[in-house]
């Protein structure tokens, strides 16, 4: 088995970076997916905070400030 460990496809300066990177995206796609709820029934309003809920908690993530923390 291959011990990725000691691997330099990804190193710990750019992985902070990766991180954002991904979050981002994912909230893009979000706010594609869920921007407009003007026609949305009640389910498509919980799918949507659902959505966003985790792209927040990604972009927290990604920027090294977790939910709950400094309130």
């Amino acid at each position: 088995m291959t011990d990725l460990s000691t691997s330099t496809a990804v190193d710990n300066t750019t992985l902070p970076s990766l991180e954002l990177d991904t979050a981002v995206r994912v909230a893009q796609k979000m706010l594609t997916a869920y921007g407009d709820t003007s026609r949305f029934d009640i389910a498509q309003y919980a799918q949507a905070y659902g959505a966003f809920t985790e792209s927040i908690r990604l972009l927290l993530r990604a920027v090294g400030a977790e939910a709950g923390e400094g309130l």
